[in-house]
């Protein structure tokens, strides 16, 4: 099966796109942060040590997380491996990853937010873990398949039929998949509300000026970010570790993620307020996909 064919869960699909521009990645050597004097955050939103591992926005409660997308898909892969050797022909199971192999789901929600991933990697993502890298190589052995294989696993167009089609059916019997797709479309028209609201854009500013005098000169959070820059290297160096670091502190100092949060979940919530009916069916159709793909996997 062809990677890109790979058909997983995307709950978070507001912030996938929002930080599919931290793939780019590195730098070269140049400026670090000036000694000069740190800002006063806004009285109105004091600074603080924001653990984005722990944070839970409103719609946690309907969107199923990084991990839990990885349960679901390991669950579909046992129902597919199941029905091929119904067929007599073998099949690699996905390896188990751990809630430590997968992101969070707000891991870069607003940007780099952890100064420990920012002195290290700068903008770069982490390098894999052993299970996310075994589960890569038995993704790329299934784009080799035999024919036959290949046709009884994902059907003659090798991509949605075969025992791929049956277990998918199974995984998500009972789902209003239309509903689901409402909930992605609800994710990425919250985030944009959020990023334009007034208090955001002041708090961006705040960061702006803060990373100004600490020598970084960037109108936003994601301009930083999307630097071009860090696309010259595959690891980064100095000059981009030094901007992340001035990039964390900077929105600690400035109440910049505590503005950002605060507003976030205030339009999760009138979101969630205004389709009550909505919200409650994602609710129980989670649930259940959870509780399903658990027993399938034996585990409580």
């Amino acid at each position: 099966m062809n990677r890109a064919r790979r058909i997983t869960l995307l709950a978070s699909s507001a912030v996938a796109v929002a930080v599919a521009i931290a793939l780019l990645v590195a730098l070269a050597p140049g400026d670090r942060p000036s000694a000069a004097p740190r800002p006063t955050p806004d009285p109105a939103v004091p600074a603080s040590r924001v653990d984005i591992s722990t944070l839970v926005l409103p719609f946690d409660t309907y969107e199923t997380t990084p991990y839990e997308n990885q349960v679901i898909e390991q669950a579909k892969d046992r129902l597919l491996g199941d029905c091929m050797r119904e067929s007599g022909l073998s099949w690699t199971p996905l390896p188990v990853l751990t809630r430590s192999d997968t992101e969070g789901p707000h891991d870069r929600r607003y940007g780099l937010a952890d100064p420990g991933v920012a002195a290290r990697y700068g903008y770069h993502l982490p390098p894999l873990s052993p299970a996310r890298k075994r589960l890569e190589a038995v993704y790329a052995d299934r784009a080799d398949l035999p024919l036959r294989e290949r046709n009884a696993a994902f059907g003659p167009n090798s991509s949605t039929g075969g025992c791929w089609k049956k277990a998918d059916e199974r995984m998500f019997r009972g789902v209003e998949r239309d509903q689901m797709s409402l909930l992605a479309g609800h994710s990425a028209q919250t985030f944009d509300v959020a990023r334009r609201d007034p208090r955001v854009s002041a708090a961006d500013k705040r960061w702006s000026a803060c990373m100004k005098k600490a020598g970084h000169t960037y109108t936003d959070s994601y301009q930083a970010l999307g630097d071009p820059a860090w696309g010259k290297s595959k690891r980064p160096i100095a000059r981009e570790r030094a901007v992340a670091v001035a990039d964390v502190r900077c929105k600690r100092e400035t109440g910049f993620l505590t503005t950002w949060i605060r507003v976030d979940q205030e339009v999760q919530n009138a979101a969630v307020r205004k389709n009550p009916a909505l919200f409650r069916d994602l609710a129980e159709d989670r649930t259940a996909q959870l509780a399903l793909a658990r027993k399938i996997l034996g585990r409580s």
